[in-house]
């Protein structure tokens, strides 16, 4: 949740004007990735002139004491219940989202085929719109999506949200899939990795969607093995996202859990 930098370009099979309704109706808005004057009007018109000029001297000034690691973080406390506010952001950059939700759709349609009584969990999905978009690609009965923020607006009957942190979430039953859309900060993978060890079945499907570095790949898949969550296949799916700044890759993994 940086000060935006819109996507020049993004490989996106899923018809745009199709996300776009969908996000919309969650309060998004997918133009904002893709031109940052919109989204900084959008803001400017929600806090008026003061407001937005106080907002990003706060940002600023966490960046200067504390480093980009814990922007978000603050952000987030700042805003406190402002979802419209919190959504105008996240529209800035929910492209990215996106491409990594068609690259997962993709996925799971290859590995389940017309089973549509698997249990799913979603970790960090806020409100449920990747679930809920997700359910009317594939046929599934339900999801779960565990997020410590989580919104109490439940638009689909066959999505759940549970707010939880995800140390301490623990379900009666654990899932054959689990999938996550950029839900941790590198600094906490090892409680994302613990969450999904914790809850997912033996021979479970994992689909991580997360931003490192290339380089930092295989010390990832070192990290995930040491929760017995293991490579499905040696190729490592990526989608490339260029930004006024430069292309940035971002990488979805395929695990499975062998106990």
């Amino acid at each position: 949740m940086r000060r935006w930098r819109s996507f020049k370009l993004i490989t996106m099979k899923i018809s745009q004007n199709e996300i776009n309704e969908h996000l919309k109706n969650y309060g998004y808005n997918l133009i904002y990735s893709f031109n940052d004057e919109y989204c900084s009007e959008a803001l400017l018109k929600h806090l008026g002139k003061g407001g937005f000029k106080k907002f990003w001297k706060e940002v600023d000034k966490c960046v200067s004491n504390y480093g980009e690691s814990e922007v978000e973080k603050y952000i987030r406390k700042l805003i406190g219940g402002d979802t419209v506010h919190l959504k105008i952001l996240l529209s800035g950059q929910i492209a990215i989202s996106v491409v990594i939700l068609e690259s997962i759709i993709n996925e799971i349609s290859n590995d389940f085929v017309g089973n549509e009584n698997l249990k799913l969990l979603e970790l960090g999905g806020y409100d449920g719109w990747a679930s809920d978009y997700l359910s009317k690609q594939i046929n599934i009965n339900k999801i779960d999506v565990v997020d410590l923020d989580s919104s109490i607006n439940q638009k689909n009957s066959k999505v759940f949200l549970i707010e939880s942190n995800y140390s301490d979430y623990r379900p009666i039953e654990k899932y054959d899939i689990v999938f996550s859309i950029l839900g941790a900060a590198e600094k906490d993978f090892d409680i994302l990795l613990g969450c999904i060890a914790s809850n997912i079945k033996p021979n479970g499907k994992v689909y991580l969607g997360i931003r490192i570095r290339p380089d930092e790949y295989d010390d990832f898949v070192k990290k995930a093995s040491t929760y017995k969550l293991y490579k499905t296949t040696e190729k490592i799916n990526t989608v490339d996202v260029l930004l006024a700044t430069g292309k940035e890759r971002f990488p979805v993994f395929n695990l499975t859990y062998n106990e």
